[in-house]
C-alpha cells in the first residue's frame, strides 16, 4: 500500500513537471503556423501589455526631473498616453511572435521556441520563467504563469 502511494506521489509530480513544458509545446506549434487564434489561448496579451506599460511608465517617471510642476506634469501625462497607446497598438500576438521565433526581415523563417530555448523551469508552483537565448546575448525571458487548466505567457523581458 505504501509503495502504491509513493508511486502515485511521483507520477503527479512528474505529470506537474511536464505540464508547463506540454503548454511550451502548444505555443510553439501556434507561433509556428502563426494561427493568432490559437496564440491568443496560450498568450495572456492584456497581461503582457500591462507589464509594458507599468515598465514604460517607470522609465517616464525616471527620466523626468524635476517637482510637481504645471510642465513636467504635462509631458509626463503626454507620453503616458503616447506609451499606453503605442503598446496597445505595437505589442500583440505578432510582435510576440516575431520576438520568440527571431523573425527580424518579413521573409525571414521563423526558428523553433525548443532551438532558441536556453532555460526553462520553475520559479514557483505558479509561475514558470523561460530563456531563449543565451546570457550575455541580449536573450529574451517570458513568464509563463498557470490560470485555470494552462499556463499562459504573462510577462516578457528583453
Amino acid at each position: 500500500m505504501k509503495s502504491l502511494l509513493t508511486s502515485a506521489i511521483i507520477i503527479v509530480l512528474l505529470v506537474f513537471i511536464a505540464w508547463p513544458y506540454s503548454n511550451l509545446y502548444f505555443l510553439n506549434e501556434a507561433l509556428m503556423s502563426n494561427d493568432d487564434a490559437e496564440m491568443s489561448k496560450w498568450i495572456d496579451l492584456k497581461s503582457v501589455q500591462i507589464q509594458y506599460k507599468q515598465d514604460l511608465n517607470n522609465n517616464i517617471n525616471s527620466s523626468i526631473p524635476g517637482g510637481t510642476n504645471a510642465f513636467t506634469s504635462f509631458l509626463k501625462d503626454g507620453m503616458k498616453s503616447l506609451g499606453d497607446a503605442g503598446v496597445e497598438n505595437g505589442i500583440n500576438n505578432q510582435w510576440i511572435r516575431n520576438l520568440f521565433l527571431n523573425i527580424k526581415q518579413k521573409d525571414q523563417a521563423p526558428e523553433s521556441l525548443f532551438d532558441r530555448m536556453a532555460f526553462a523551469f520553475f520559479e514557483d508552483m505558479n509561475q514558470f520563467q523561460v530563456r531563449l537565448g543565451e546570457l550575455g546575448k541580449s536573450p529574451t525571458h517570458f513568464i509563463m504563469q498557470r490560470q485555470d487548466k494552462i499556463w499562459r505567457v504573462t510577462k516578457i523581458f528583453n
